[in-house]
């Protein structure tokens, strides 16, 4: 497979695989908030107070950014529950994304793990109680 055909590929599942989480997260959103710090985040990031220590100033910068999309004051905290469903989603995009580039750096480096497993002089010295194979 050549490296743009992959890059392609890998976008373009990366993005469906993005799309299925936004959906099955988007579907299963509380709409009001729950116990815990979750009504605190809510309350905090609509009118950016300051929460309890030690806070999340980015969290309630981006909750008070998705909580004017909110189309009435009884919405602000879906809204603000949304920003943990779409913030999810990209973490499941880019953990996939770092999974095949992870395992592509691996398949790439397999055949010379399978050489290196076959050659003569380092099966005779895993065979031996000796520190050189410890240091390669």
């Amino acid at each position: 497979m050549t490296e743009s055909l992959f890059r392609r590929t890998n976008n373009i599942i990366g993005w469906g695989v993005f799309c299925i989480a936004l959906l099955t997260y988007s579907l299963t959103v509380e709409p009001t908030a729950s116990y815990w710090d979750s009504g605190e985040y809510i309350a905090t990031s609509a009118k950016l107070q300051i929460g309890h220590p030690p806070g999340a100033p980015l969290y309630q910068m981006m909750g008070a950014v998705f909580s004017l999309f909110s189309s009435s004051p009884e919405k602000i905290a879906l809204t603000v529950n949304f920003l943990s469903v779409v913030s999810s989603a990209f973490v499941i995009l880019f953990l996939f994304w770092s999974i095949t580039l992870l395992l592509r750096k691996i398949l790439k480096i397999f055949p010379l793990n399978l050489i290196m497993l076959f050659m003569m002089k380092y099966i005779a010295l895993t065979t031996r109680k000796l520190a050189v194979v410890l240091n390669g």
